[in-house]
């Protein structure tokens, strides 16, 4: 068992273990290689020459402190139930503590792995909202940005616990996501599929209240019948924190997991 950054010929290993897991088409995982991926910001766990486990890092910002997103972590089909994930995730925290993390975070992709997780240390550190609403009469200019324009905006409408992304990131959500604004505020959605119930906001800030009728509004002005927006805050865990080289804050604003 060998544990390192990769070297560039496990890359077609490496997208093929991302498919394998995730179930994404090979232009989906090109995507977040060509925009998203550092070769020193990412893991393998290597087994008789096979690339048997993986994760990725992307950095993040919490209050001038350096934080780590983890991200599609994954195990090979063939080595699950060997132990590798966590001897995965326990080398990558020595080489992000080496590095002068404070702390690391993550969102787990299925409820059950919240206890997966909480079994390696890491504890419940985030909350969000997801409201699914109809399309409302309420009347709504929603126009879309550049990626940049609202990487740098939506900071006017974060609270002081928010975790910042970098900027490579929102290179990747806008691979197969859009960026909007709104009188007062900016979202992300991903309009997916011919049917017209199919939006999804990962992200949505706004100065206002967002009610169910002005998040109809938005719907109905993306051209869309029905509509699931993810918020912050809430009662809904969706991150997990584990502590590198400082505490894990006890709660942080986190909506923008790539999923």
């Amino acid at each position: 068992m060998i544990i390192k950054t990769p070297i560039p010929s496990q890359l077609p290993e490496m997208k093929g273990l991302w498919m394998e897991a995730f179930g994404e088409s090979s232009e989906a995982v090109d995507d977040f290689f060509a925009t998203a991926y550092s070769h020193d910001r990412c893991m393998v766990l290597t087994e008789e020459g096979e690339v048997a486990s993986a994760l990725y890092v992307l950095d993040c910002e919490y209050k001038g402190d350096k934080a780590a997103y983890i991200y599609a972590v994954a195990t090979a089909s063939k080595y699950r139930g060997r132990g590798f994930c966590r001897r995965l995730m326990e080398a990558v925290h020595e080489y992000l503590k080496e590095r002068g993390y404070a702390f690391a975070l993550l969102h787990p992709g299925d409820e059950s792995l919240f206890d997966f997780y909480r079994r390696m240390g890491y504890e419940i550190c985030g909350w969000v909202s997801e409201i699914s609403v109809e399309a409302s009469d309420v009347p709504f200019e929603v126009k879309k940005m550049d990626k940049d324009s609202y990487a740098r905006l939506r900071k006017s409408y974060l609270p002081e616990n928010a975790v910042l992304p970098e900027r490579k990131a929102f290179d990747y959500l806008g691979s197969y996501t859009s960026f909007y604004s709104f009188n007062g505020g900016v979202m992300t959605a991903f309009l997916y599929g011919d049917s017209r119930e199919n939006l999804f906001s990962a992200e949505i800030l706004s100065a206002c209240e967002l009610t169910d009728e002005v998040l109809g509004g938005i719907v109905k002005a993306l051209g869309r019948e029905k509509g699931v927006f993810r918020m912050i805050g809430g009662d809904v865990p969706f991150a997990m924190g584990f502590p590198l080289c400082g505490e894990v804050p006890a709660r942080v604003e986190f909506t923008l997991a790539l999923d």
